[in-house]
């Protein structure tokens, strides 16, 4: 794998399949998000569906909560982790900028897997009938013995409870399904 850079933010690590970055505005507890000084960088599908795992209402809310703690003063640099799930980390630092916050992100634990559908395909989910969904990201869950193959999908037209179950700030999220929940489109 050839390792991506972007333009602003925080660089990823070399293993880092799809990065994005920014150099926001610092505005003291809030940060704005310019549309040119943000870069993405990595494979066309992975890049997608970083900007689908990232929330950037969530990264405001962990960036506030972070310089309401003096993390992320604006005279002081030092890299503070906003997010880090299983799926996306998200970094930031001002790097004493006085007046800047760069943050970086990047997709994580990116396993391809040929026992799974591939990437950009369009799958039914048999799981409580959330129907059709295309395929983000694969990866594997781990378990008490073994690994099992797991992809992250976002529902195409997920039923009422879906939606307000995982709607945090935004349309609705993914969800993740282990191979038997997959059935084909």
């Amino acid at each position: 794998m050839t390792k991506i850079t972007i333009a602003y933010g925080i660089q990823p690590p070399a293993d880092a399949p799809a990065a994005w970055g920014c150099r926001a505005i610092q505005k003291e507890d809030k940060i704005e998000i310019l549309q040119d000084r943000q870069d993405l960088a990595g494979d066309a599908e992975l890049m997608t569906t970083l900007m689908t795992l990232i929330n950037l209402t969530e990264v405001r809310k962990k960036y506030k909560e972070a310089y309401n703690q003096g993390k992320l003063a604006p005279h002081r640099a030092g890299e503070v982790v906003l997010i880090d799930n299983q799926h996306i980390k998200v970094v930031a630092d001002t790097r004493g900028a006085r007046g800047y916050v760069y943050i970086g992100a990047y997709l994580k634990n990116h396993v391809p897997n040929d026992k799974l559908p591939a990437l950009g395909t369009t799958i039914t989910a048999k799981l409580n009938k959330i129907g059709k969904c295309k395929v983000l990201y694969h990866y594997y869950l781990k378990g008490d013995n073994e690994n099992y193959p797991y992809a992250i999908v976002m529902p195409l037209n997920p039923p009422d409870w879906y939606k307000k179950a995982n709607a945090n700030g935004r349309k609705w999220g993914p969800c993740g399904l282990v191979l038997h929940e997959i059935a084909p489109a």
